[in-house]
């Protein structure tokens, strides 16, 4: 259970899952359920905004391994004569299209 005092638009104002924090506060609104969005503000639970699409190039970047493993990735495929690092970002780059 959350109290409050404050709810504008489905977005919680200060609370606290405290009872007796919420008298001192004077809190009379009761919730069973909040969200908080990505943007740390509080919603009424359903009523939180979705959060924004990654673009592809955050998904992308998420993707990519740390550059301290391409570059031995790199390091192999040319003392072995091998395709990972080439094939690994080709994937990477195949799932994420540019739009």
């Amino acid at each position: 259970m959350f109290y409050t005092n404050e709810i504008k638009d489905h977005k919680i104002g200060s609370y606290t899952d405290d009872k007796n924090l919420a008298k001192k506060l004077g809190f009379n609104i009761k919730l069973e359920n909040i969200e908080i969005a990505d943007n740390g503000i509080a919603y009424e639970a359903g009523f939180a905004p979705a959060a924004p699409q990654k673009s592809y190039i955050e998904l992308r970047l998420l993707a990519y391994p740390p550059v301290e493993e391409q570059l031995d990735m790199i390091y192999w495929d040319m003392v072995n004569g091998t395709r990972k690092w080439q094939d690994t970002i080709q994937a990477i780059k195949e799932k994420y299209p540019k739009n």
